[in-house]
């Protein structure tokens, strides 16, 4: 594109040219930043021990990222990237820019939910691909011992909480699409994380059972944090967690629903439902008791 100014006649690149320097530019970038990380790695070596934290997602993770921010749990030699930063390198970096050991810190801890996708993709099943996704990550992280984090809960509760945190970053939907059909009665958390636990022999799972979150989260928040941190700070308070009846029914646009509902805490499943997926949660806990590599945090 050519521009005239006071008599001079400047060449601009194309929108195509941009777009390829910008692309050089981030990939010089990242390669750079990769080789001083080694450089940095070789120096340190690997980390002596990694908390990995995935989640699951409506599980208090922000919560517990927030307390941990808050505790500066670097003064204990504990290297933490609140989440704001962790995403922000991964994204420019990758993976391998927060899996390698780059300061004096000897314990890393790492934290975010959708290491195992987004709740837009509930839809197709739960976490249909998460041996692949965390099995990636897992690859580069350079520790000499590797505990995964994974927090479980009833399914009744798990698909309320990710379809109300779904409405709140996509089109409405109602329930009935959201799960396309899926008898949250005949789901299994070991079915998902099976083959997950047997790819990786010799990394340590401790698997955490939400419902009862709010009697044992000082343990969850300690084991997290190597033990460093063992209270709860008021400071940081819980985010909402689930939208009213109401709230649900004016999302949808249905007159009758909206002149209908309460303002009670939206519930879609009923009593039969819901007892059957927390005796199905208690049946996952004993059968994940077989796996030598599984350790449950409470039961």
């Amino acid at each position: 594109m050519n521009v005239r100014a006071k008599g001079f006649w400047f060449d601009f690149p194309s929108y195509e040219e941009v777009s390829s320097l910008r692309r050089s530019y981030r990939y010089t970038r990242a390669m750079a930043h990769s080789v001083i990380d080694k450089i940095k790695q070789y120096r340190f070596g690997p980390f002596d021990e990694c908390h990995f934290h995935i989640g699951i997602h409506k599980t208090a993770t922000t919560f517990v990222q927030d307390q941990i921010a808050l505790s500066h749990i670097d003064r204990y030699g504990v290297k933490y990237y609140p989440l704001d930063v962790l995403r922000d390198k991964i994204y420019r970096f990758g993976f391998c820019s927060v899996g390698r050991r780059t300061s004096p810190h000897n314990r890393l801890l790492l934290s975010d939910e959708n290491v195992l996708n987004g709740t837009e993709h509930l839809n197709k099943g739960v976490y249909f691909d998460c041996e692949q996704r965390v099995s990636w990550c897992i690859r580069h992280i350079h520790t000499k011992k590797l505990v995964v984090f994974i927090n479980i809960r009833n399914f009744a509760d798990f698909y309320t909480s990710a379809y109300c945190e779904h409405l709140r970053h996509f089109p409405y939907q109602s329930l009935e699409q959201y799960i396309a059909g899926l008898d949250i009665t005949s789901l299994s958390w070991v079915d998902v994380f099976d083959s997950l636990f047997q790819s990786h022999p010799d990394v340590e799972f401790r698997v955490f059972n939400f419902d009862r979150f709010r009697l044992d989260k000082e343990r969850l928040l300690a084991s997290l944090t190597f033990g460093e941190v063992v209270e709860f700070s008021n400071q940081v308070k819980p985010s909402r967690s689930s939208f009213s009846e109401k709230e649900v029914a004016q999302l949808s646009g249905d007159k009758d629903w909206i002149a209908d509902s309460g303002s009670d805490k939206y519930a879609p499943f009923n009593t039969e439902v819901i007892e059957q997926t927390k005796r199905n949660l208690s049946d996952d806990l004993s059968r994940l008791k077989i796996y030598p590599n599984v350790v449950l945090l409470n039961d």
